[in-house]
């Protein structure tokens, strides 16, 4: 399975591991989910400059959105993202995290098992989907140990 995850707009200042630069409670509550249903499984975060990089990957600071999706810049980072995807096996099952626009490239280029439970709802939503789902597992992991 491939987890991929949107990054997020606060970011620490200088460099880091890409999994450590972004600071966002929401980015946070991703990274919670990750490692509470998939402990020490690795990592993707797509990101409006970058596009794909791996966890571990280390990079500076940035200040970027990713521009509207009828714009060229945005199709110019479709194509970085589409190029970097051809890295991995089209029939992967995969784990998205992070909304519709983000989402795009995955979507198109996967064609096994997709699971993006974020895509359409509201941040409010997405926070309220994350928070849930972590403390359905911790529980059902207290109840094994009892």
């Amino acid at each position: 399975m491939i987890i991929i995850i949107s990054c997020g707009k606060r970011k620490l200042e200088g460099r880091a591991k890409a999994k450590d630069i972004y600071i966002g409670s929401l980015f946070h509550q991703k990274l919670e989910y990750v490692r509470t249903l998939y402990p020490n499984h690795e990592f993707y975060i797509i990101s409006a400059k970058h596009g794909l990089i791996h966890q571990d990957k280390v990079i500076s600071s940035y200040d970027r959105v990713l521009p509207a999706a009828n714009n060229d810049e945005y199709k110019k980072w479709l194509d970085l993202v589409t190029e970097q995807l051809k890295d991995f096996d089209s029939t992967e099952e995969v784990l998205f995290l992070g909304g519709a626009r983000y989402y795009t490239p995955v979507d198109e280029y996967f064609t096994g098992k997709k699971y993006a439970p974020l895509v359409g709802k509201s941040l409010g939503g997405g926070k309220a989907y994350l928070h849930n789902s972590v403390v359905k597992n911790k529980r059902k992991k207290i109840k094994i140990i009892i």
